[in-house]
């Protein structure tokens, strides 16, 4: 996303140069990104409708729905932090699945059974927190921008 800005009106401006283009006004390329980022954030908000083994919204989904699961993933409507922080908060979570998959792999390799592997694995997640590193801002950050 470093191609482009974000925010609350990028994704109209970025409707509005793709009505400028389709009357045959020049438009920036900075705007080919943009629906390039639209597009990635509308698929990353149909896989978040399904997590894991289990689904966070069985059934048919609303507009609401729809909305709920587009504001957890990265857009051009979210500031440039905001969109950091998730991208790094899913590279985490993926971090963490591949990391307990190799324990399992290896309790297994170890033990022949998996029974008293949940165990070490609340240990484990228990003392290596996924957010350890996240501070809560200020309300002085957030309104100098920092």
């Amino acid at each position: 996303m470093n191609k482009t800005t974000t925010g609350a009106l990028e994704g109209a401006k970025t409707q509005i140069a793709s009505y400028a283009q389709s009357m045959g006004v020049p438009v920036n390329d900075r705007w080919s990104v943009n629906q390039t980022i639209e597009a990635i954030s509308n698929k990353l908000t149909i896989m978040a409708r399904k997590v894991g083994e289990g689904q966070i919204l069985a059934g048919q989904v609303s507009d609401s729905d729809r909305k709920f699961l587009k504001a957890s993933v990265p857009g051009l409507e979210k500031m440039p932090n905001a969109n950091k922080m998730l991208i790094d908060w899913n590279i985490k979570l993926a971090q963490r699945k591949i990391d307990i998959a190799e324990m399992s792999d290896e309790y297994f390799d170890a033990n022949g059974t998996m029974k008293g592997f949940n165990e070490i694995q609340r240990k484990w997640v228990e003392n290596h927190p996924l957010f350890g590193d996240i501070t809560k801002p200020s309300l002085d950050d957030i309104f100098k921008g920092q």
